[in-house]
């Protein structure tokens, strides 16, 4: 059997962005409470960070997709993608539900209220679990590659489908569908969103795997820093001034960012982070769909209390949002049927090879 390659610096991406994604939520939750006061610079840093901060798991997922090479004809279509409807379905459904029906309970208390349970699951999925719900369609819809040039036409592809979504918000074509009184309208808007919108990450990342390692180190070192600089250069007056605010303008902001944070992974990999972002590895999806649950329920338990102490908040949060969800899966992990709701098929093999023990 050939030996499953690491590659460090997807990992330390991933965990960097899943500790971001984490902690964005929850201080846009405090302010959203008014337990934080608004800023400008809140507004700037949340508004730069999102343009880069999600797509960047797409390109982390599409980069080990492509390293994989499972779905290359129809036979391992038909035999991957069962695997992954039930590894995302699982997770998805379960924890969307649950969110969902916290907010129905405790709907005086939440910032978002809830929406009807089919609307949320197949045409306005909440946040975090949205990128589940974007993450099949990828998979749903794109093959691995098997030469480069294939891959370039399919990035091509992709990239064009993302500029035709970008005129299309800019134009609120896809904002207005979204609302329609027609479900189905609605349902293929949502669809074609959401894989519009994200799979040029995805397929950026099925790209950069066919590009040699070292090649792409000799350039990441003056074209890091070159990006982050222009890509903050071109989000004050975005975000700040709103002068020139389009979707086109975030489509390019993002891009940069990405690439410089890509670029810095593949340069700065301390053994730390490394040994670090591998260990967290296996709590990813723990942290991904548990931590907005928890922190919101010790915001709400704090606030029910009289306390607003923002301190004590950020306390609040920083458990809720990692230490709960690790402790969760680590009890999980000792009763092992429990671990389904987080990483179905890994527990079935589990739970056959114990039967076969």
């Amino acid at each position: 059997m050939q030996e499953k390659i690491r590659y460090p610096y997807i990992d330390n991406m991933k965990f960097a962005a899943c500790i971001l994604v984490a902690l964005s939520h929850f201080f846009m939750s405090v302010t959203a409470a008014e337990i934080m006061p608004y800023s400008i610079e809140y507004f700037y840093f949340i508004k730069t960070l999102y343009t880069f901060l999600v797509p960047i798991f797409f390109v982390c997922s599409g980069f080990l997709y492509q390293n994989s090479f499972k779905v290359t004809d129809f036979n391992a279509y038909k035999k991957e993608l069962p695997k992954k409807l039930l590894d995302l379905g699982v997770p998805y459904v379960v924890f969307s539900s649950v969110t969902l029906l916290l907010k129905v309970f405790f709907e005086n208390d939440v910032n978002t209220k809830p929406t009807a349970f089919w609307d949320t699951l197949l045409i306005h999925p909440t946040a975090p679990y949205w990128f589940l719900y974007s993450l099949f369609l990828m998979f749903l819809f794109i093959p691995c590659m098997k030469t480069k040039r294939g891959m370039v036409i399919l990035f091509s592809l992709s990239f064009a489908l993302k500029i035709i979504n970008v005129l299309l918000l800019d134009a609120n074509l896809i904002q207005d569908a979204m609302y329609s009184d027609n479900i189905f309208i609605r349902l293929v808007t949502s669809l074609f969103s959401s894989f519009s919108e994200l799979s040029v990450w995805f397929c950026l990342g099925m790209l950069l795997r066919f590009i040699n390692e070292e090649k792409l180190k000799r350039i990441a070192k003056p074209l890091a820093p070159a990006l982050l600089i222009a890509g903050i250069a071109l989000s004050y007056p975005i975000f700040i001034k709103t002068c020139f605010y389009s979707q086109k303008a975030v489509f390019l902001i993002g891009f940069m960012f990405i690439l410089f944070t890509f670029f810095s992974a593949l340069v700065i990999t301390p053994e730390p982070l490394n040994r670090l972002s591998f260990k967290f590895s296996e709590y990813f999806i723990p942290v991904f769909v548990l931590h907005t649950i928890f922190s919101a329920g010790i915001r709400i338990i704090l606030l029910k209390l009289g306390i607003t102490s923002l301190a004590l908040h950020i306390l609040g949060g920083l458990v809720g949002s990692f230490v709960l969800p690790i402790a969760v899966f680590m009890i999980c992990k000792k009763f092992t049927p429990l671990m389904f709701f987080f990483y179905p098929t890994k527990t079935i093999k589990i739970l056959k090879g114990k039967k076969h023990e």
